[in-house]
């Protein structure tokens, strides 16, 4: 079987921020518009997500309170297609105790986006069309690097040839806001499976992490 050059599978590990976990109630972020927009701008998100902490019960003390409301959402990393009409999106928090990414769950009702109260959800991940395409192109990019020809006929051969058949169990990394995601594929020699990690670009388009 060729030997992927990708790591062999694992579970990363799930890397919580429990002051950003916040069990958050239905808040109308913004105005209604005519149109029906697949995501939220960042400053509908800002909104959303301001009014949802204002909603929230008194934090026990003070100071709980006072942290609760330094949370703010500095970035809409990407956000998943519009599924009805509800989108799952990569958002960065940065609170007193630092910053973290987490996945928020946005609802448009009336033309006007509200914050889900939900957590621990699964981050968008690449459609596996574009997980596909990275993986040939990343050993199309390898293949002229190998001293054996044999090898290299080998991961050229992989390169027009490999299947992605799924991605499951994706995971967002809190830290660097990178999803890893258990990817099975199919080769000439069999089939396969990875841990690999993609990171978002600003475009909505993905890239496999490292880029090699």
């Amino acid at each position: 079987m060729l030997p992927l050059p990708f790591p062999l599978r694992h579970r990363a590990a799930r890397l919580s921020l429990s002051l950003l976990c916040l069990s958050l109630p239905l808040a109308v972020a913004a105005a209604p518009v005519a149109s029906t927009p697949a995501a939220p701008t960042l400053d509908q998100a800002i909104a959303a997500q301001r009014t949802a902490l204002a909603a929230e019960s008194p934090a026990a003390t003070p100071m709980g309170q006072a942290l609760v409301e330094s949370i703010r959402l500095s970035e809409l990393r990407l956000c998943g297609p519009l599924h009805e009409d509800r989108v799952d999106c990569i958002v960065r928090l940065e609170s007193g105790l630092g910053g973290a990414y987490q996945t928020y769950r946005f609802q448009l009702r009336d033309g006007a986006w509200t914050l889900l109260p939900l957590a621990d959800l699964a981050p968008p991940a690449p459609p596996q069309a574009q997980a596909q395409a990275l993986l040939r192109a990343d050993l199309l990019v390898r293949a002229p690097r190998l001293d054996k020809a044999e090898q290299r006929a080998r991961y050229e051969r992989a390169a027009t040839s490999l299947i992605v058949s799924a991605l499951e169990d994706c995971e967002l990394d809190r830290d660097e806001g990178l999803v890893a995601c258990d990817v099975a594929m199919r080769l000439p020699e069999g089939d396969d499976q990875a841990r690999l990690r993609f990171a978002a670009q600003a475009d909505g388009s993905w890239r496999l992490d490292p880029q090699r």
